[in-house]
């Protein structure tokens, strides 16, 4: 399972993967922070789950 951010302008900030996972629900909690660590604004922003040749896209909304 990979899970991607992407910012409002569709720039890639985060990539999150999780390998060897079984079949089920699962929940993600993404730190509001960039890969390098930097703490990103509030706003709109879209993420895609990948697995089993599958992608979901939805919209997320970072407040702090």
């Amino acid at each position: 399972m990979i899970i991607k951010i992407y910012d409002a302008s569709g720039g890639l900030v985060k990539e999150a993967k999780e390998v060897n996972k079984k079949p089920g629900s699962y929940s993600y909690i993404w730190d509001g922070k960039d890969s390098q660590g930097k703490e990103l604004s509030n706003g709109s922003y879209f993420y895609t789950v990948e697995a089993n040749n599958q992608i979901l896209v939805n919209k997320a909304t970072s407040v702090k």
